[in-house]
């Protein structure tokens, strides 16, 4: 079943959603979870399979309105642009799979301190330069690049980015990763969520 948007609460009555609307919007999605739930606590919002190819600034001011969101995705909806990303100051994970997201845009994420995961499979990404240029200047921990079009990145972005700790799951030994599952996990395992040589990782 294709979610519209996944959101995790941080209180103890409210459990991790998976919410569906009738409308395909992602401000109207957005503006019904405002309307049901107190936004300070919405800690996590991910957006999925909806026609987002740019953050427009509607959408932007639209999130910001959910001031303490830590982790943020917008999977498998066309996104090409990261102009007019949304100010979560808080932000930690940004997971952005299945998109046409190309190495520039890497760019506007820089001004994110306490950004330490990014998720881009399956993207358009194909200048490890550039990716390491913005990446050497953030302090990012844990990177998934897995189904871009490049090779032989895995010794290059190691050598060259001294924060990274995990590149598409496995350490710098080529020891793998495991992370426990979660309800929002789940939805990275959806049929449609694969791209071409696609392996399931556990981000």
């Amino acid at each position: 079943m294709k979610q519209a948007l996944i959101f995790k609460h941080e209180s103890p009555n409210v459990k991790a959603d998976f919410h569906e609307n009738d409308t395909k919007d992602p401000i109207k999605i957005l503006q019904s979870i405002y309307d049901q739930y107190d936004a300070l606590f919405v800690e996590e919002i991910i957006l999925e399979e909806l026609d987002i190819p740019e953050i427009t600034p509607e959408l932007r001011d639209k999130l910001q309105e959910f001031p303490n969101v830590h982790s943020f995705g917008i999977n498998r909806c066309g996104l090409q642009s990261l102009t007019n990303f949304p100010s979560f100051k808080h932000l930690v994970r940004f997971q952005a799979d299945g998109n046409l997201i190309k190495a520039k845009q890497i760019g506007y994420l820089k001004k994110y301190t306490e950004l330490r995961s990014i998720s881009l499979i399956c993207n358009q990404i194909d200048d490890p330069k550039t990716m390491i240029k913005y990446l050497k200047e953030m302090k990012i921990t844990q990177l998934n690049l897995y189904g871009n079009p490049m090779q032989d990145y895995f010794k290059l972005f190691f050598d060259e980015i001294p924060s990274l700790i995990y590149l598409d799951n496995l350490q710098k030994t080529g020891a793998e990763v495991y992370y426990d599952y979660d309800d929002t996990n789940e939805l990275s395992k959806q049929d449609g969520y694969i791209c071409p040589n696609y392996k399931e990782y556990k981000s």
